[in-house]
């Protein structure tokens, strides 16, 4: 797990992991870019390493995280995620079920409903993994339920200054017969509550973030990305409705649906900024 906020934010979501790193009979590795201070050893299971590095982005984290962990199979969430404990051990199983599958991940399931806008954010970003789902290829796979056999990473490459977007890393393995794999067993509760004003933030600077992404690359892709925004977001919104309607979610929709919106222009309005002026210190300022 990577952590951008550090303890003792993360302890809850901490103990959940735990228990399945142990069910599994692994390690939990967790990376901490917040600068504030690590928990005492104590604290902590004999199974867990915690590693704290100057101010980073979880972006930046990423890769870092993926030199340290030792394990053949590596299994990473967020850290506003509960993990289902058996979660860990199942996606181990899968991976000796599918050995052609490079990367598999499961379903999210939403634990913010205090809000129109908690819950207009979890659909929006975790379209499409909203439970139940249906097992088989997939091109996108939830960046806070994934897991990689360690051999995946043989062609992915961080980018200086920015890091890894694991988006870009998922489109390069689709690209290969088999190589993603959705499974309803493993599943995660997304639990991240920041309110109107921080769901904004968080949106804005997820959005120019991707955009800086984009633009560091270059080629033609910025130029299509650009002249495609202003059909970003309804297409989008179109399909989340839509994932939504085919869930456990239906209901939401009428009680997200404006929000849904906001955070959507949102999110397009930092790839345009992204697109033409860089990610800035963006990537600092997303959770997750």
């Amino acid at each position: 797990m990577t952590t951008g906020r550090g303890w003792p934010h993360v302890e809850r979501f901490v103990r959940h992991l735990e228990i399945a790193a142990s069910r599994a009979g692994g390690e939990l590795v967790i990376l901490d870019g917040s600068g504030r201070p690590p928990p005492p050893a104590a604290k902590l299971s004999p199974l867990t390493r915690w590693l704290s590095v100057q101010r980073s982005s979880v972006y930046e984290l990423r890769p870092m995280l993926i030199e340290e962990s030792r394990g053949t199979i590596l299994a990473l969430t967020e850290d506003h995620c509960r993990v289902d404990p058996d979660w860990a051990k199942i996606l181990m199983q899968l991976h000796i079920e599918h050995p052609e599958a490079l990367a598999i991940g499961g379903p999210v399931a939403n634990d913010a409903t205090a809000g129109s806008f908690d819950r207009a954010s979890y659909l929006v970003v975790q379209a499409g993994c909203l439970p139940p789902v249906r097992p088989g290829p997939t091109r996108r796979l939830a960046h806070a339920n994934i897991s990689y056999k360690r051999k995946a990473f043989g062609a992915a490459t961080a980018i200086p200054g920015l890091g890894l977007l694991d988006s870009f890393h998922q489109t390069a393995l689709a690209s290969q017969p088999g190589a993603t794999l959705l499974d309803p067993r493993p599943v995660v509760w997304h639990d991240q509550s920041l309110g109107i004003r921080g769901f904004i933030r968080q949106h804005f600077h997820a959005g120019r973030t991707w955009g800086g992404f984009v633009r560091a690359e270059g080629g033609r892709r910025r130029l299509f990305r650009l002249a495609a925004a202003p059909m970003v977001p309804w297409v989008r919104l179109t399909f989340a409705v839509a994932a939504a309607r085919r869930s456990n979610y239906r209901n939401d929709i009428c009680l997200s649906f404006v929000p849904m919106i906001l955070l959507l222009l949102c999110q397009t309005a930092g790839q345009i900024v992204g697109l033409t002026a860089g990610a800035g210190d963006s990537p600092l300022r997303v959770e997750g």
